[in-house]
């Protein structure tokens, strides 16, 4: 898989910008990647050691409406939360982006 294809984009919520101060960063991955292809992607990009790759499947959430009709209203995502092995080290998420509009079209 390509770097591009790996990593989709960051997460940014008060939990993980208060995480990322203790070396730990979320990202949105791929359906298809595993641990290893993260582990690589972000080495390859930002030129840091990765000490722990944890990887979570969220569920789709559906909304039933008239006559038990049910839309989707948000789809499933798989994120990866990266543990740094230098936690002194930090991890600039705005150069991603930067990168991901370089590579590909602007997402």
């Amino acid at each position: 898989m390509n770097i591009n294809d790996i990593l989709i984009r960051p997460v940014t919520t008060e939990k993980s910008t208060k995480e990322s101060s203790l070396g730990k960063y979320t990202f949105i991955v791929n359906q298809k990647s595993t641990k290893i292809d993260v582990k690589n992607a972000i080495r390859k990009l930002y030129g840091l050691e990765i000490d722990i790759v944890r990887i979570i499947k969220t569920h789709p959430k559906y909304r039933t409406g008239a006559k038990k009709y049910q839309t989707e209203k948000r789809a499933s995502e798989k994120k990866a939360i990266i543990t740094l092995k230098d936690k002194k080290k930090t991890l600039d998420t705005n150069k991603f982006a930067k990168e991901k509009r370089i590579g590909n079209a602007i997402l």
